[in-house]
């Protein structure tokens, strides 16, 4: 499932995350300028590869469920023994103990579709999206740090304890590597779909997504209520609702082919797809409206 994929990418991904985070708290923390720079390019840059990797990944998903649906021929085909297909196809580089470098080699060699295409996803995300996840952190970092001292001086503190100031910026950057950088992640990987899908050949096989996910207890309302609901990979609705839906969020969008959608009574008589109401009580979290779906 592209959720469970993208679950297993960012858990080895945020290891490193978490010690980028740590390393610009120390140089904030000791006022060490040139350190403190150096620090944030190194966060920055592992944000862009972790974003990089979820894109080429993304992409790379929709090409295997596309290669299917075309193999099918439009027979009907489960969902599991799609799942079973790509589970056995699909890798998920794990960022701490692979370079960037071989994991991205290693992906474009399974799928040489996407070298031409590489480049301009390198550059779409080192510059502007990786800079404004790094600086949000930073200012973030600063502002718990600065919270931290002002609450020991409170306390009647007169020697700062760098140690103690330090651990609590430890705990917080688990909490936030598990928060606002998976959120990036998963935009990027969500992205990558977009932009595969949008492609002729795989909007033939593949034209409709499906928004996924579980529908337990801790699942979001909001979140939960779209669970089902399909549209064309082309209708604008998902400008507003595509994945991810808000902070840690666990569902993701799956793509339908014609022999799932003839089987479900989903097409006319044309067999074109049927429209579905958007369902009540589907909505992103505040500021999760995405506007990506021509990327």
């Amino acid at each position: 499932r592209p959720d469970d994929e993208l679950l297993g990418i960012l858990d080895n991904s945020t290891v490193v995350i978490v010690a980028a985070i740590n390393r610009l708290a120390r140089a904030k923390m000791d006022g060490d300028q040139p350190k403190e720079f150096a620090a944030f390019a190194g966060l920055q840059s592992v944000i862009a590869h972790s974003m990089i990797l979820g894109d080429l990944l993304g992409r790379r998903r929709v090409l295997l469920e596309a290669d299917h649906a075309m193999k099918t021929r439009g027979e009907d085909v489960e969902a599991s023994a799609l799942i079973d297909l790509l589970a056995a196809t699909t890798i998920t580089p794990t960022v701490p103990n692979v370079p960037f470098d071989e994991a991205v080699k290693n992906i474009l060699a399974r799928e040489p579709r996407l070298e031409p295409d590489y480049l301009a996803i390198q550059q779409m995300y080192q510059t502007s999206d990786a800079f404004a996840a790094a600086r949000s952190a930073s200012e973030t970092i600063t502002e718990r740090l600065q919270k931290k001292i002002a609450s020991l001086l409170e306390r009647g503190t007169t020697e700062l304890n760098a140690r103690e100031v330090l651990a609590e910026i430890g705990d917080f950057s688990k909490a936030y590597a598990g928060t606002i950088f998976r959120t990036n992640a998963s935009t990027a990987y969500t992205r990558g779909r977009f932009a595969e899908s949008k492609k002729p050949g795989v909007r033939r096989a593949l034209p409709v997504f499906e928004y996924i996910g579980p529908t337990d207890i801790s699942a979001r309302a909001n979140h939960k209520a779209g669970v089902g609901f399909m549209a064309k990979t082309t209708d604008p609705i998902w400008h507003e609702l595509a994945h991810p839906s808000g902070y840690s969020c666990r569902h993701a969008l799956r793509l339908v082919g014609y022999g799932e959608l003839k089987r479900k009574n989903l097409l006319d008589a044309s067999g074109e797809f049927i429209p579905q109401r958007r369902p009540a009580g589907f909505y992103p979290d505040a500021g999760f409206e995405r506007k990506f779906l021509g990327a």
